[in-house]
């Protein structure tokens, strides 16, 4: 009422009018201090969100800075009502008024370029990987009996073990920290390796081809948005790979016919959205860090010998029979895969903190392979075939951290140290084998191919990162 009263005031004389403009002045400057709080607001909560949490008084720390923002936004709906009404007899448009004459905000202010915003960022980390294929269990322990096979192969590979360092140079921009990257030095992770080495990236621009500056701008766009990218590539370089001759009426090894130097090369991109963008304040009470959605590619090319089973009893994919194999090939594995990635965890404010990180993927890609032909038919020596192979990549990592300054100061030291697992299965689904109960049908695998296992990457990494 008091609104409308003001915008219905007539103030053509003085010293109304003098009044008028006088009152619009002064509340432009409260309503500008309001807006600017409420700008504020969401960082404070959220900051008390995390410095409190575990704190005797948390729950009622965070409740006092969310009804001091519902406080604030009803103050402001009543400021800007007060406003617009005095903006009528003041004859001035609140844009004009002297509270709004600033077109930035004090955030905007905030965000422009200054030294607390730029920071040195100093890497270092050990890294032991390991690789291992893990057999299938033969019909005694699952659902794959390989008895009648005569050839298997064995990898004896000897661990990456790895020590990396970089120094790079970032800028915090529209509150996204280490938003803007420039490599100060080292052009990759690697100081000192040996059976190989190991080699991080997370610049989505270098990926798809850009350089320089052209690739920093491109990130600094992808991280404002919440894209986040990992390319990892690992490469083995000291191992023996056997092929092991198999009693097909017992499955007992038989010894070694034949065997080779072991070479791998891994290469993984993830890139992904990070979910906890939309919902914030409920990843933080979910001590949730990082929730990944997205894409995942991965590539790598090992000798290989593929077996083919089929279903015992048709229509039940309870047991595979062993069938048929194929001989020792060197063979390209390269997956398209959707998924997931999370990692859960408090972030860096307490001293000591735990993390684990989950991540499933399921996809697909082309292989070529090959199994003996006829060797009476002229080219019949091998049977080369080209097929989908499905795969599924999953990842598992406990992990803690530790800050060895406060997390008041510029100086940040962090140390953590975890041990990750990651497997990836892979084989080949040759025909689909449909039965009809009824008014049901159901589908089962009628025949498949695969590798008799999965590969397994796996080890622990110390990382720690000094930022000034």
């Amino acid at each position: 009422g008091a609104a409308v009263a003001l915008r219905a005031a007539s103030a053509g004389h003085e010293p109304a009018a003098t009044i008028a403009r006088d009152a619009l002045r002064a509340v432009s400057f409260l309503l500008r201090m309001h807006v600017e709080a409420l700008a504020v607001a969401p960082y404070v909560v959220k900051q008390a969100r995390r410095v409190a949490r575990g704190e005797p008084g948390y729950a009622a720390a965070v409740a006092r800075a969310e009804a001091l923002s519902r406080v604030l936004e009803e103050q402001r709906e009543a400021l800007a009502a007060c406003a617009e009404a005095l903006s009528v007899p003041a004859r001035t448009p609140l844009e004009d008024t002297a509270g709004f004459e600033m077109q930035e905000s004090l955030l905007d202010q905030g965000r422009a370029i200054s030294l607390d915003a730029v920071h040195l960022r100093l890497k270092s980390d050990v890294e032991l990987l390991f690789f291992h294929q893990i057999a299938s269990p033969n019909s005694s322990g699952g659902i794959n009996d390989y008895r009648g096979r005569t050839r298997r192969l064995a990898y004896d590979v000897d661990p990456v073990f790895m020590v990396g360092g970089r120094a790079v140079i970032t800028y915090d921009f529209e509150h996204v920290r280490d938003a803007a990257r420039l490599n100060a030095g080292f052009k990759t992770d690697r100081l000192f390796s040996s059976g190989g080495d190991i080699r991080y990236d997370s610049s989505l621009g270098k990926l798809i081809g850009l350089n320089g500056l052209a690739s920093d701008v491109f990130d600094i766009g992808a991280d404002l948005v919440g894209i986040r990218t990992s390319l990892k590539v690992a490469r083995f370089t000291s191992g023996d790979v056997a092929e092991i001759a198999v009693d097909p009426a017992t499955g007992r090894d038989a010894g070694v016919v034949a065997s080779a130097p072991f070479q791998l090369l891994v290469r993984q991109i993830d890139v992904g959205f990070d979910m906890t963008k939309l919902f914030p304040e409920a990843a933080d009470d979910l001590y949730l860090e990082e929730l990944l959605a997205g894409f995942r590619y991965m590539d790598y090319k090992l000798p290989r010998i593929f077996y083919e089973l089929r279903e015992r009893e048709p229509g039940k994919g309870d047991i595979y029979l062993f069938e048929r194999q194929s001989p020792a090939q060197s063979v390209t594995s390269r997956f398209y895969q959707g998924g997931f990635s999370l990692r859960m965890g408090n972030g860096e404010w307490p001293r000591l903190a735990p993390f684990g990180d989950i991540g499933l993927y399921g996809g697909a890609g082309p292989v070529r392979y090959a199994f003996s032909g006829d060797p009476s038919v002229p080219g019949g020596e091998r049977e080369v075939d080209e097929a989908t192979m499905i795969a599924f990549s999953g990842n598992l990592s406990v992990g803690l951290r530790l800050r060895l300054t406060s997390y008041l100061s510029r100086l940040r030291l962090l140390t953590e140290l975890s041990y990750n697992v990651e497997a990836v299965g892979q084989g080949i689904v040759s025909s689909i084998h449909a039965t009809r109960r009824g008014d049901e049908t159901t589908y089962t695998i009628g025949r498949k191919i695969d590798i008799g296992g999965f590969d397994l990457f796996h080890g622990p990494r110390l990382l720690a990162v000094l930022v000034l």
